[in-house]
């Protein structure tokens, strides 16, 4: 939490700075619309996500009016980017150089064009967990189980795909689902 303060106080002194910078430039006849992608409702990119829109919003409000889209997370965002459905959003690293390498399964091989960096955010982690009783002590205990990976476009869905496949393991199903509805589960 302290980590996520610090990041969104570091944008909002960034953002004073921009006002200040932008004193002498005339704003539009009317604010500039932006939707920004950020992911399912109780994960950290729409915290994260609906804060910098605040912070947006608050500090050039003459400028744009930021929308905070609640979306599938990494890969549907950058799908959308690629697609003209969003302005913004939050991906991980790892999702966008497959995206930018056309090797991201929406992608059809096709490199994506649209996508520029902007800000790096946190690192992030990934957290396996299981019932305690579920027998579950190591990777391949997974094997015939259903698991849950997240919501459907999140990067931690694709990772976890991938990693049961290089892996060999194979799952009776996947539900996905997003953060706060699995934690819920």
């Amino acid at each position: 939490m302290k980590k996520t303060l610090s990041i969104l106080l570091a944008l909002v002194l960034v953002f004073a700075l921009a006002t200040v910078a932008m004193a002498d430039v005339q704003p539009p006849k009317r604010p500039i619309r932006v939707a920004f992608g950020t992911g399912s409702t109780g994960g950290n990119f729409y915290l994260v996500g609906g804060g910098m829109a605040g912070v947006m919003n608050n500090m050039l409000p003459e400028f744009f009016s930021v929308t905070a889209e609640e979306t599938g997370g990494s890969s549907a965002n950058l799908q959308m980017i690629e697609n003209g459905e969003i302005d913004l959003g939050i991906s991980m690293t790892s999702t966008i150089a497959e995206a930018v390498a056309g090797t991201a399964k929406w992608s059809n091989g096709k490199p994506s064009e649209n996508i520029r960096g902007l800000v790096p955010l946190y690192p992030s982690y990934m957290t396996v967990y299981t019932l305690a009783d579920s027998g579950i002590t190591c990777w391949s205990d997974f094997a015939g189980k259903i698991i849950g990976t997240g919501s459907s476009g999140a990067a931690m869905d694709s990772y976890m795909r991938k990693a049961f496949v290089d892996l060999g393991i194979e799952v009776k199903d996947i539900f996905n689902d997003g953060h706060g509805a699995t934690a819920t589960a």
